[in-house]
């Protein structure tokens, strides 16, 4: 697989080692010398800097691929298509990426079929939803301003009211639009979102020390709020109401 998103299965550069990060201009050059967990290193670098990049997401999870680390990619696209759904490549990556790491997050499988308003809702990220949101409220607003003031003066200008119902309506369809949409993203559209990319224990507790305490079996591709963090490890928080510890190296936060 190559950067641009193309599928590559050739090898890649032999070389008489691994070459350290300074010896290559980019993390792209790198990977495509073939050295993809220098690339890897560096796109988490990256990361680590900007979390919301999507292409550095992406690049992130391409190289984790070429090296077989399918469910941890899964998950950094999970990120890169939440981050903007509208990018073809991406969504093509991320149903393939489900496919080979065994697992499809509740939720997210529509969109990466794209079926029915799962296509309208992939037109924008979950915080631009939010925005969008935000900014059909104020047009509602404005609109039901406006009739109010027609009916206050008096007014008989015909043009004034239809022009405010005119906003009113887009206002609401706007809104609706969002709202559906922020449904379909569920609990991703949470910016303290995270995604499980293995099986792992849940605890009860924030330790592996007590051998007493509560633990449960945590599928790969679970989805979550994280809600506390304690040196490491980190509290998930689900729909249910169920909550449980693991730690941070087992998640890929979605937004940071």
């Amino acid at each position: 697989m190559a950067a641009d998103g193309t599928l590559n299965t050739a090898p890649g550069t032999l070389n008489s080692g691994p070459r350290t990060l300074n010896y290559f201009s980019s993390p792209l050059a790198a990977y495509n010398a073939g050295e993809f967990a220098t690339a890897e290193q560096a796109w988490r670098i990256a990361l680590t800097r900007t979390p919301t990049d999507w292409v550095a997401r992406h690049d992130l999870a391409l190289a984790l691929a070429q090296q077989g680390h399918w469910p941890e990619a899964a998950a950094q696209w999970t990120s890169a298509f939440l981050l903007n759904p509208r990018d073809e490549s991406v969504r093509w990556h991320l149903a393939l990426g489900y496919e080979r790491a065994g697992y499809t997050p509740p939720g997210l499988g529509e969109f990466a079929q794209a079926s029915g308003p799962h296509l309208v809702a992939r037109l924008a990220s979950p915080a631009e939803w939010q925005w969008l949101l935000v900014a059909a409220g104020v047009v509602l607003a404005a609109g039901l301003l406006m009739l109010l003031l027609r009916a206050y003066r008096g007014s008989t200008n015909g043009w004034m009211r239809r022009v405010a119902l005119a906003v009113v309506g887009v206002a609401l369809v706007l809104m609706l639009a969002a709202v559906t949409s922020l449904h379909f993203y569920g609990d991703t559209a949470d910016a303290r979102a995270a995604i499980a990319w293995h099986q792992v224990l849940l605890r009860s507790i924030p330790t592996e020390a007590d051998t007493q305490q509560k633990t449960s079996s945590l599928p790969a591709g679970s989805l979550a709020v994280v809600d506390k963090t304690f040196l490491g490890w980190v509290r998930l928080s689900f729909p249910n109401g169920q909550t449980g510890w693991v730690r941070q190296e087992d998640i890929v936060w979605l937004y940071r």
